[in-house]
C-alpha cells in the first residue's frame, strides 16, 4: 500500500505544476488538491472510507461519452446508448454520477470492473480502479470523419484537428494535388505550369499584386488591401471540401511541429517518403508526403521535399507567405513563392474543445454556446468583430473600427454595399433586401463550422424572456457578468461583460455587447445585438461597424433542401447531381437497384451523386431517390427513357477494321444514302440538321449550347471564362440526346470520340489514301489486318450560311469537347491529308458513326 500512496503524491505533485491548471485528485471538488483529499483518496483505496467520498466534478453521461485514449496509445469508448468499444472484457457501461463511480459490464450482465471517476473534463479523465488503487488518466480523442474525409486529434494545445490527407488524396501516402496561393484549381484540375506570368493574384510579375498586399512596392500600380490571410472563396481546402476545412494558419503549423506537443519523425509509410508527426498526449498520428511541388510547367522533387501551404501572408514581403517545408533531415516553416504549385493539408474547422452546445429548454429547441467565439473559457471575452466581418481585432490589419474600416460600406453610414434594402443607405442607391447575414459572413459559422450561426434577433428576443429564463448579474471566477438559468430545466450560460470597441479605443464599464446575425432594417448602418450590464439585459441596435463579442447557437432544428426535385436520364444511363443543403446529418437512398446514390450518408452541405444502369428495355421506368435528415424528407423524382428504337437507315453496316479498341465504323455519314454522298450536317452537340426546323445557318447567335457568343456556353463548359455568367459543369463528351448518330440511328450508334479518330488513322492498325470513289473526292481508310476499309467523301462544312470547300476537303465531328477553349471540338480533318484537329462548335460538319462497344 506504501507504494499506492506514494504514485498519488506523485501524481498530485505532477497535477500541481500542470501548465494547463488541470486538477486531478480533487476529491471534494473544491478546485485544489488538499492533504484532505490525498487522505480521502487512500482511505477509499484501504476500504476505510465509503466509495461515495469519490465526488465527480459536474459528471454526467454527457462528457464521458466518446473516446478517451491513454498516452501509451489504448483506448476506450463509451458510446451514448452505454455500450463500449475495446475495454477488455467490458461490453456495456453504467455510470452513477452521484456515487462517482463508472461501472463495466461484460455481455452476460457481470460486473467485470468499478472505477471512481475522480475528475472529468471535455478532454481529460481520471479513472481510480477501486480493486488495486491504480489511476488511469485519459485524453479526450476527437478524430472523426465528415463527408468520408477522416479528421485527427493531436490533442495540442489550439484543440485543432487535422487531416489524414491532402486535398487531391485519396489516402495519406497520395501526394495529392499542387496549388498556387490564393487558386483553388490546381494541377490536376488543368493548371499544368505555375509562374507568376499566370498566376491568379498578380499582373505578370511580382511587383504586380492584385489581392492580398501589404506592400504598395510589391502592388499593381500601388495597389495595397492589407489582407493577410486567405478568404474562404480562394482558400483550396474550403472550395474543394467544404466549410468544415480550411488551409492551416500559421500558428497551427508552427503548433503542429512544436517539440512541446509532438515529435516528428522522417519515414517510409507504403513506400512513400515523409514525415511522421505524433501526438505527445495521446499517441495519435499524421504523414505528410514528400510530394515535392510544381514550379513552371513540371513537378519536382517528389520523394524528396515537401511544400505545404499556411493561409497567411508573408506582410513584410507579400510576394512570399507561409509554409511547412521539409527534406529528409528538417522540418520548419518557411516562405516559398505565392506562384508555385504547393501541396495543401486542411485543419478541422471546429470549435475549441471546451465548447458545449447548452439546452436552456427554449421554446425554439436552440443551444446556447457556453463561450465566445475566440474565448478559452465562460469567463473569456474572446474575439471582438464588425457586424457581417469574419475576422476579429487586429487580424488583416482590423486596429481599429471605424465606418473608413468597414468591410460593407464605402465610408460611411449611407453607402453600405450588402445588407441593404432601403437605397437611402446604399452606395449609390444599392440594394439587395438581405437582412440576415450569410453563412460566409457569420464569425461563428466561419470561425466554428456550419453547426453553429450567430444568432438571429428573434433567438436573443427569447433568452431574454422572463418567461423561459432568469437571469442575475454577479461575479464567476472573478469576472464580471450575467448568468442566465433556464426556467424549465436549471441549465444556465454565463454571458462576461465584454465591452466593446470603437474608433480605436476599448470600452469596457462593466457592459456586455453581443452581435445578431439579424439586420436593423429602421437605421440599415446598424444591426440588432445583445446588451447586457448590472442593470439591464435586453436587445438593442448599433452601428454596423462597432466591435462587438458573439456567443454562437446551434441551428435550433435540421433543415433540409435538395437544389433538383426531378431529374431525366437517357436510355444509355449516366450519373447527374444534387446539391444537398442541410445543417446537420442525412441519408440518402433509392427505391430501384438500377438507380444508385452516393454517398449514402452525410454531414452538412453536400452534393449527391445518381448513377443509372443502362436501359434495355423500350419502356421508360422511374425510380425515388430519398433524403432524410432528422423527421425531414425530400425526394427527387429520377426517369430514365426506354430504349430508342433502332433508326438503323437501309444500306448501313458497321465496319470491321480489326482496331485494338474493337469499334465497328459505319460505312457512311448519317443522313446519307450511301458511302459517298455528303449526308447532313450538324453544329456540335445538336441533333437537327442543316435545313431542318430553320437551321439554315450556323452561328454562334443561333446556337443550341450558348447566349450567342463563344463566352456564354450553357452546357460542355470547363473554363468560367467562356460560360455564360461564370458557368462551368465540367462535361468532356456529348450526352446521348446531344448526340446526333445517337438521336438519328438509335443507341447502337454514337459520334465517335477522338481517341477513336486517332485509332482509326493510326498507320499502326490502317492506311489511308486520297481517292475518287464512284465521282466523289474522299480518303479510302484500310484495316491493315483484315483489308476491310471505310471511305470519307470531301464533304465540306458549312459556317453561316454557305457550303465551304466540298470535294477538296471535310470536317467530322467527334463527341468529344476541347477542354481548354471549350468554345471549339475536336474532330477529323480532311483536306491534302487527314488528321485530328478543333473547330468552333457552332460549325455544321458531318457525322460518321460508330457502333457501341459492348459493355
Amino acid at each position: 500500500m506504501k507504494k499506492t500512496l506514494f504514485t498519488f503524491l506523485l501524481l498530485f505533485a505532477a497535477t500541481a505544476m500542470n501548465a494547463q491548471g488541470i486538477v486531478k485528485g480533487d476529491m471534494d471538488g473544491d478546485g485544489e488538491v488538499t492533504i484532505t483529499d490525498v487522505t480521502s483518496a487512500v482511505d477509499v483505496i484501504l476500504g476505510k472510507a465509503p466509495k461515495q467520498l469519490v465526488k465527480p466534478y459536474n459528471v454526467d453521461n454527457t462528457l464521458i461519452v466518446g473516446t478517451w485514449r491513454a498516452p501509451d496509445g489504448t483506448s476506450f469508448t463509451l458510446n451514448e446508448d452505454g455500450s463500449i468499444e475495446d475495454y477488455p472484457d467490458a461490453a456495456t457501461y453504467k455510470l452513477r454520477y452521484y456515487l462517482g463511480t463508472l461501472t463495466m459490464y461484460n455481455a452476460l450482465g457481470k460486473t467485470v470492473k468499478v472505477m471512481g471517476v475522480v475528475e472529468v473534463e471535455k478532454r481529460h479523465l481520471l479513472l481510480l480502479d477501486y480493486a488495486t488503487g491504480a489511476v488511469a488518466y485519459y485524453y479526450y480523442d476527437r478524430s472523426g470523419s465528415i463527408d468520408g474525409r477522416d479528421y485527427v486529434d493531436l490533442g495540442l494545445p489550439s484543440g485543432t484537428l487535422w487531416a489524414t490527407c491532402n486535398v487531391g488524396a485519396e489516402k495519406p501516402e497520395d501526394y495529392g494535388d499542387y496549388f498556387a496561393w490564393g487558386e483553388t484549381e490546381g494541377y490536376n484540375s488543368g493548371k499544368t505550369t505555375f509562374g507568376w506570368n499566370n498566376y491568379k493574384w498578380c499582373n505578370g510579375s511580382d511587383k504586380t499584386l492584385t489581392k492580398y498586399c501589404t506592400v504598395s512596392n510589391y502592388g499593381n500600380n500601388g495597389f495595397t488591401d492589407n489582407l493577410k490571410e486567405l478568404e474562404t472563396e480562394d482558400d483550396a481546402a474550403y472550395v474543394n471540401w467544404g466549410a468544415d476545412w480550411r488551409i492551416p494558419s500559421q500558428e497551427q503549423i508552427a503548433e503542429l511541429i512544436n517539440s512541446s506537443y509532438t515529435t516528428t519523425e522522417w519515414t517510409t509509410q507504403n513506400g512513400v517518403n515523409g514525415w511522421k508527426i505524433t501526438s505527445k498526449t495521446n499517441g495519435n498520428s499524421i504523414f505528410l508526403p514528400a510530394a515535392g511541388n510544381c514550379g513552371s510547367s513540371s513537378l519536382t522533387n517528389e520523394g524528396s521535399y515537401g511544400y505545404y501551404w499556411s493561409r497567411a501572408l508573408f506582410t513584410s514581403r507579400p510576394s512570399v507567405v507561409y509554409g511547412l517545408y521539409f527534406y529528409s533531415s528538417s522540418i520548419s516553416t518557411d516562405r516559398p513563392n505565392r506562384c508555385i504549385g504547393s501541396s495543401v493539408r486542411p485543419v478541422r474547422l471546429a470549435p475549441p474543445a471546451e465548447v458545449t452546445a447548452v439546452d436552456l429548454g427554449l421554446p425554439s429547441g436552440t443551444l446556447w454556446a457556453n463561450m465566445n467565439v475566440g474565448a478559452s473559457s465562460p469567463e473569456d471575452h474572446g474575439d471582438y468583430f464588425a457586424w457581417g466581418e469574419t475576422k476579429p481585432y487586429d487580424e488583416n490589419g482590423k486596429a481599429y473600427f471605424d465606418w473608413d474600416t468597414y468591410k460593407w460600406c464605402n465610408g460611411t453610414d449611407d453607402t453600405m454595399t450588402k445588407y441593404c434594402n432601403n437605397s437611402s443607405y446604399g452606395n449609390d442607391g444599392f440594394t439587395d433586401d438581405k437582412t440576415e447575414l450569410d453563412p460566409e459572413d457569420d464569425a461563428a459559422y466561419v470561425n466554428w463550422g456550419p453547426a453553429w450561426r450567430m444568432p438571429s434577433e428573434e433567438q436573443l428576443e427569447e433568452l431574454v424572456n422572463s418567461n423561459y429564463t432568469t437571469t442575475e448579474w454577479t461575479t464567476q471566477n472573478g469576472v464580471k457578468g450575467r448568468l442566465i438559468t433556464s426556467k424549465s430545466n436549471g441549465n444556465s450560460i454565463f454571458l462576461p461583460a465584454t465591452g466593446y470597441s470603437r474608433y480605436g479605443y476599448f470600452y469596457g464599464g462593466g457592459l456586455g455587447a453581443f452581435w445578431s446575425r439579424t439586420l436593423y432594417e429602421s437605421y440599415q448602418y446598424n444591426a440588432w445585438a445583445l446588451i447586457s450590464n448590472s442593470s439591464r439585459f435586453g436587445t438593442d441596435s448599433g452601428y454596423r461597424f462597432l466591435g462587438f463579442t458573439v456567443r454562437p447557437v446551434c441551428l435550433p432544428e435540421i433543415s433540409l433542401e435538395v437544389s433538383s426535385s426531378s431529374l431525366s436520364f437517357a436510355s444509355l444511363g449516366g450519373s447527374n447531381q444534387v446539391s444537398i443543403n442541410c445543417n446537420g446529418s442525412w441519408t440518402a437512398s433509392s427505391s430501384e437497384s438500377w438507380c444508385a446514390v452516393s454517398p449514402a450518408s452525410g454531414t452538412g452541405d453536400g452534393s449527391l451523386t445518381i448513377t443509372v444502369s443502362e436501359n434495355t428495355s423500350t419502356d421508360s421506368r422511374s425510380a425515388t431517390v430519398t433524403v432524410t435528415a432528422d423527421a425531414l424528407t425530400r425526394t427527387i423524382t429520377v426517369t430514365q427513357d426506354g430504349k430508342a428504337a433502332d433508326n438503323t437507315p437501309a444500306g448501313v453496316t458497321a465496319v470491321d477494321l480489326g482496331l485494338p479498341s474493337g469499334t465497328l465504323w459505319a460505312n457512311m455519314n448519317v443522313g446519307a444514302s450511301s458511302p459517298e454522298d455528303y449526308g447532313d450536317y450538324f453544329a456540335w452537340g445538336e441533333t437537327i440538321p442543316y435545313a431542318e426546323n430553320g437551321k439554315t445557318t450556323f452561328d454562334w447567335s443561333n446556337y443550341k449550347w450558348c447566349k450567342g457568343t463563344n463566352t456564354t456556353m450553357t452546357k460542355y463548359c470547363t473554363n468560367s471564362d467562356y460560360g455564360y455568367e461564370g458557368f462551368t459543369d465540367n462535361k468532356k463528351e456529348l450526352d446521348p440526346e446531344d448526340d446526333a448518330a445517337y438521336v438519328n440511328w438509335g443507341p447502337a450508334w454514337r459520334m465517335p470520340s477522338i481517341d477513336q479518330y486517332s485509332e482509326l488513322i493510326n498507320s499502326n492498325y490502317t492506311t489511308t489514301e486520297w481517292t475518287t470513289q464512284n465521282g466523289v473526292n474522299g480518303w479510302l481508310i484500310t484495316s491493315n489486318s483484315n483489308g476491310n476499309s471505310v471511305f470519307l467523301p470531301a464533304a465540306g462544312a458549312r459556317p453561316g450560311n454557305f457550303l465551304f470547300d466540298a470535294d477538296s476537303g471535310g470536317d467530322y465531328w467527334s463527341r468529344t469537347l476541347n477542354e481548354d477553349s471549350p468554345d471549339y471540338s475536336r474532330g477529323l480533318f480532311l483536306n491534302s491529308r487527314v488528321y485530328t484537329d478543333s473547330g468552333f462548335r457552332y460549325y455544321g460538319f458531318t457525322v460518321r458513326p460508330v457502333r457501341r462497344l459492348p459493355e
